[in-house]
């Protein structure tokens, strides 16, 4: 007999292994409910969502299982977030956005198109290469450094391409004519219609064939003899 795959954790990447899986599976969470960082609060008649959480997808396929999961019942929404920097309020991504404040564009435009616009091994080189000194001391560095909470320049390449996205001069010269370019699969996202965010943990959760242990946290993992112990 095949032996359990255990996942730890019911948040969405767990659920989701769970359900790829299929009934040869075990779930251990140590929460009350599925959802992880992802879950939503009801109090009254209001929903809380633990987080800003939002889907957007580059996988056409992580998309499809998705909607087949919430039965098609969300939302497509147009995405309208803002930066305050400097005292001027800008649209987000900053590196677009700062074209609409004359006193951000003439603090950062030269440094962004005199920028060499090539990757290099650190965080903070990478920045000040795309972006220009300015832009990257005033925004980009200072931004990560309080999201992460760890040095920057530990982090690995593939993980900067994705907080630290190219940007080119081009795209400067059409926003400078009042015209829009091409946006990237974040230009809109999804949200479900009800319930919040943790709706599609729960959903998930009532779609796996696997079970799921609430309030079971693991502590002791013995790989040697593939051994699990939970805190009970």
């Amino acid at each position: 007999m095949k032996k359990p795959v255990v996942i730890i954790g019911a948040g969405l990447a767990g659920l989701a292994a769970a359900y790829e899986l299929g009934d040869n599976t075990l779930v251990l969470e140590s929460g009350g409910e599925v959802g992880g960082v992802a879950r939503t609060s009801r109090h009254g008649d209001f929903s809380y969502d633990l987080g800003p959480h939002v889907l957007y997808f580059r996988n056409r396929r992580i998309q499809e299982f998705v909607s087949q999961i919430l039965n098609n019942q969300w939302v497509k929404q147009q995405r309208r977030a803002r930066i305050m920097l400097s005292g001027e309020t800008v649209d987000y991504p900053i590196q677009e956005g700062f074209m609409q404040s004359t006193v951000l564009k003439e603090r950062y435009l030269s440094g962004i198109l005199e920028a060499a616009g090539q990757r290099s091994k650190t965080f903070t080189e990478t920045a000040l290469n795309l972006y220009g000194r300015g832009l990257a001391d005033d925004f980009f560095i200072p931004y990560n450094k309080k999201l992460w909470q760890h040095p920057l320049d530990d982090m690995d390449e593939e993980k900067m391409a994705e907080y630290l996205p190219a940007f080119h001069a081009d795209d400067l010269k059409l926003l400078a004519k009042g015209e829009t370019p091409a946006r990237g699969a974040n230009a809109c996202f999804f949200y479900p219609d009800k319930g919040g965010i943790g709706t599609l943990a729960k959903k998930i959760a009532d779609n796996l064939s696997c079970e799921v242990k609430l309030s079971a946290e693991a502590a002791i993992l013995n790989t040697g003899e593939n051994r699990v112990e939970t805190i009970d």
